[in-house]
């Protein structure tokens, strides 16, 4: 009753976690696997728009890397996806690289992992989405470390950091965007390399030092 007073007196609806702002999902709780499948529901569904059961498989990769890949790049830029949504992804993409659209059945011929490959190993170049999620999520990381000043990074620095490097920072308690940075921290901390300066940032035993 109390929040539908508010609501009357702003003259707006009452709404309920989860919910979408911006075209992301947010809620006052972890966001499930199914709550962040919209993605993944959206490249399914652009599929059944699509009338180009006649296209070669050249053609067809195409549509692939120029419209599949990209629905789902939006959400991997704030949120670490879950293996099964992963899945999803590779499961749409490969069925109509091999199947194309309508309900016939075809054989494939080789496995998703491998088509997904670079082209100078063998692959098709196709974007692997799981590791697209994690260098989108290392950008943040590098953002926030690099001394950009905008007013997110700067309230990420204030409300995470408190005068510490990332790397130094913990996500336990934290949100779920703020745990997917950490779930990149491994890829992050192997390309990362910065001037100590103060030190204040700088791990002594656990951060790799480089000589002249």
């Amino acid at each position: 009753e109390a929040g539908q007073e508010v609501a009357d007196a702003f003259n707006c609806k009452l709404g309920k976690f989860p919910m979408k702002y911006l075209g992301l999902p947010i809620s006052d709780s972890r966001l499930s696997m199914a709550e962040l499948s919209d993605a993944a529901k959206k490249m399914e569904k652009r599929l059944q728009t699509r009338k180009c059961g006649h296209l070669s498989f050249g053609g067809r990769s195409i549509l692939i890397d120029s419209c599949l890949t990209n629905i789902p790049m939006y959400t991997m830029g704030f949120y670490w996806v879950h293996e099964g949504t992963h899945q999803r992804f590779d499961s749409t993409r490969g069925k109509y690289f091999w199947e194309g659209v309508g309900n016939k059945k075809k054989y494939h011929m080789i496995k998703w992992e491998a088509l997904d490959k670079p082209k100078e190993f063998r692959g098709l170049g196709f974007i692997d989405t799981r590791a697209m999620n994690s260098a989108l999520l290392c950008k943040w990381n590098y953002r926030i470390e690099s001394g950009k000043n905008s007013l997110c990074i700067n309230l990420l620095r204030r409300k995470y950091l408190r005068g510490k490097g990332f790397c130094q920072s913990s996500s336990r308690g934290s949100s779920q965007f703020w745990q997917g940075l950490h779930s990149v921290k491994e890829w992050y901390e192997r390309g990362k390399g910065y001037v100590v300066s103060g030190g204040k940032e700088t791990r002594f035993w656990k951060d790799v030092w480089l000589g002249e």
